[in-house]
């Protein structure tokens, strides 16, 4: 009769508070909207980048002042030939900068905001006019020569572009407070006035709904979360009829409940699951009956007799891949005398009754090299020292001996 057994299960009226219900109720001003838009004009656009090329000279800050000198010394060696012509700094930087993600770029470090390179640098390349060459620039890479080769101005959005975005954002901070302030209030009506909810509806303005029969334990969809159904099939619902606590089902959600019908927990009557009886009865004859010629035909496969049968679609396993075959059938195929085929093997199944195999072909595994049979002779130590190192454990344990000396008591005077 297990099988046949129903869970409690409720019909409830319920109020949903959602700060998605507070949006139409928010009013927000053009002057709110201007506002904001004037004191976030960074959220409202692109900053300047700029694109740049660079040779350098890498020299650590720390280094010795001879390698600092030296180092100094070739960099402005540079600096005069791209003076003497400027067109030559990408092949100049090829051939010459020490910076190994750029060089073979002609120096060129793409376009780039502020704060994404070092201070000395940023500073010298957002000082620079378009095509025009630093001096030598010292970071703590070393020497830099800089070519300014673009620029992109800051864009900023128009306020006409931006304001229905502002506007959103700002209504939407403003119903989110307001739930914060009626969540509150919402949850305090529904305990205080437990034998009804009208009261908490008509504080937040929303309707009474009701649902459809909730079995306790089966979620499904919002809000009849795991959560809110525990709460629903309490003692105090159920039994004494109250209001269920404000529950939160979502992200600034609210529900509370209380219950119109209950059933208790029951068994369905014969009649009810008479035709679910017979289909299963039924459906176990014919399992019965398939594992039943199944194996006969199989032992005629095996004698070598050739009934006429069906057979889908060939497919490759492995011990690892089984395709479409559970893990007994996939044994008793690698068990199989693979020295004379066609081979047949086969199994009862829960789901089929029982499966034929016809084996046709056998590739031999590919012979693991040096390094996959190391990794395998790992594994096995490891798994045989975790094995050693549990029994050893056990026997400890079975062996041991403890005793626990405690205190004598002490009588307080």
């Amino acid at each position: 009769q297990q099988e046949f057994r129903v869970k409690e299960q409720a019909k409830v009226e319920y109020v949903r508070f959602s700060v998605n219900d507070l949006l139409p109720k928010v009013e927000v001003s053009a002057e709110d909207v201007r506002k904001y838009y004037d004191e976030h004009q960074g959220d409202f656009g692109a900053t300047e980048e700029r694109q740049a090329a660079h040779i350098l000279i890498t020299v650590a800050a720390s280094a010795p002042q001879a390698e600092q000198d030296a180092a100094r010394a070739q960099a402005e060696k540079l600096l005069q030939q791209v003076r003497q012509n400027p067109a030559g700094f990408a092949e100049l930087a090829k051939q010459n900068s020490q910076d190994p993600g750029s060089a073979a770029k002609g120096g060129d470090l793409g376009f780039f905001g502020r704060g994404m390179m070092v201070k000395p640098f940023e500073d010298a390349a957002f000082a620079l006019k378009q095509d025009e060459v630093s001096g030598l620039v010292k970071s703590d890479f070393g020497y830099h020569i800089i070519k300014l080769l673009a620029v992109k101005p800051a864009r900023l959005l128009p306020f006409d572009e931006a304001q229905e975005g502002i506007l959103n954002k700002l209504r939407q901070q403003k119903a989110t407070d307001m739930f914060a302030e009626l969540a509150e209030k919402f949850s305090n009506a529904v305990y205080e006035q437990s034998d009804t909810l009208k009261p908490a509806a008509d504080l937040v303005g929303a309707k009474i709904e009701q649902s459809g029969w909730l079995v306790k334990g089966v979620t499904t969809d919002e809000p009849w979360t795991a959560k809110m159904l525990q709460e629903i099939f309490t003692d105090e619902t159920v039994k004494n009829k109250r209001n269920t606590a404000a529950i939160e089902v979502a992200a600034n959600t609210l529900v509370a409940a209380r219950i119109l019908e209950y059933k208790p927990v029951s068994i369905r009557t014969l009649d009810e699951v008479l035709e679910t009886i017979r289909q299963k009865l039924l459906h176990q004859q014919a399992l019965e009956l398939a594992a039943k010629q199944g194996g006969a035909l199989l032992e005629q496969l095996q004698r070598g007799d050739k009934p006429v049968l069906s057979w889908a679609a060939a497919q490759t396993v492995t011990r690892a891949r089984h395709g479409s075959l559970n893990a007994d059938m996939i044994r008793k195929i690698f068990q199989a005398d693979a020295t004379r085929l066609p081979q047949y093997v086969g199994a009862e199944t829960p789901q089929d009754g029982y499966v034929l195999v016809r084996i046709d072909a056998v590739k031999e595994a590919e012979k693991p090299d040096d390094k996959k049979r190391a990794g395998y002779a790992q594994q096995m130590r490891q798994l045989t020292g975790e094995e050693m190192f549990r029994a050893y454990l056990a026997d400890v344990r079975q062996q041991a001996a403890i005793k626990v000396n405690l205190p004598e008591t002490v009588e307080q005077p």
